[in-house]
């Protein structure tokens, strides 16, 4: 019987061979931020320090709704993932003191479905996380039409097409804008997905299912992939958080990017950290805060989360907004060190 990796390994293959679109160049305008615009001297934020953010245009009406974001190992490259089912990289700059700084040789090229054609209306094109897997390849969640698409490795995204790859129970029923947010590679290759479906429920011990049913509290129905099937466990929720992004810490660890919006309180954001041997099927997961984003601290839509270790040893984390095609919001890439404890 062939096996699943393999039989994606040759769909890849065949895949490259029908593909025909190719990146194009992307102008993009940066402007520099800072942490919090009246305090110069603010550096830090609970166990982050401020290491650079952009504000980051371009005149190309592709660009924009950046939502799932990878760096590369050495932080020379990011590749990203869009809303209207784009990829988007760049390289990034960095000042003399190792300070982000710029963005620089963008590019924009359509994601490609499992035929080679692009992707053309909202329905299919809201890509919503991006992974890389352990062989280098991408591993893309859609929401409204909740999916999962794998994408072979290689430099010039939008070069190959679409590999299906296997869903979690019960995906194609959750609400069309509440799917698989954030996705990420953990460290022994299984996969971890977590959706924004908050699921509701009274009394006794949290144990959220993809079905909606759940005892204790409020959770987000969540699952890992152990290379044969998905497995289900709940994240439970905090407040009005809801998760939005993921990476993997050099230790083996999991960060979790959550967000929250509300007309009162407006936009906040919050970096957890789990262990990683809390994940197990039928789990419930809460993990520590490390810092929270609010006014007047640089904030926006965080969507995008990617981890990267310096070679002194330092933890980087990278965070970036999805602006919605909204001129009141705005596409920011921030970095941060994690300061240990």
């Amino acid at each position: 019987m062939t096996t699943l990796p393999l039989r994606l390994g040759l769909a890849c293959l065949l895949c490259l061979a029908a593909s025909t679109a190719s990146a194009e160049p992307l102008a993009l305008e940066v402007i520099q931020r800072r942490l919090d615009p009246e305090r110069k001297e603010l550096t830090r934020v609970s166990a982050l320090e401020f290491r650079g953010a952009l504000e980051i245009t371009s005149p190309h009406p592709a660009f924009g709704g950046l939502s799932g974001m990878e760096i590369d190992a050495d932080g020379s490259r990011m590749t990203a993932v869009s809303d209207k089912g784009n990829w988007i990289t760049a390289r990034l700059r960095y000042d003399e003191t190792g300070r982000l700084s710029g963005l620089e040789d963008g590019t924009v090229a359509p994601i490609l479905d499992p035929a080679g054609r692009t992707l053309d209306d909202k329905y299919t094109q809201d890509a919503e996380s991006l992974a890389m897997l352990p062989d280098g390849s991408f591993l893309v969640a859609f929401e409204r039409q909740h999916r999962l698409w794998r994408y072979a490795a290689n430099l010039e995204p939008g070069r190959h097409n679409a590999v299906p790859w296997p869903s979690p129970p019960g995906l194609k029923s959750l609400p069309e804008n509440l799917g698989l947010e954030a996705i990420a590679a953990l460290a022994d290759g299984r996969l971890l997905a977590i959706t924004e479906n908050a699921i509701e429920s009274a009394g006794g011990t949290s144990t959220g299912t993809a079905a909606g049913t759940s005892t204790g509290g409020s959770s987000f129905p969540a699952f890992l992939w152990d290379g044969k099937g998905w497995k289900e466990f709940s994240y439970r929720r905090k407040g009005e958080f809801r998760p939005s992004g993921l990476a993997l810490l050099p230790d083996g660890d999991v960060l979790v990017l959550e967000r929250s919006f509300s007309w009162l309180g407006g936009i906040a954001a919050r970096l957890v950290r789990v262990p990683a041997a809390a994940f197990k099927p039928g789990a419930v997961i809460e993990g520590e805060e490390l810092a929270a984003l609010a006014p007047p601290l640089i904030t926006d839509n965080w969507e995008g989360l990617a981890v990267r270790q310096a070679p002194n040893g330092e933890t980087l984390v990278y965070l970036l907004s999805d602006d919605n095609f909204l001129l009141i919001q705005r596409n920011l890439l921030v970095m941060f060190a994690l300061l240990e404890k």
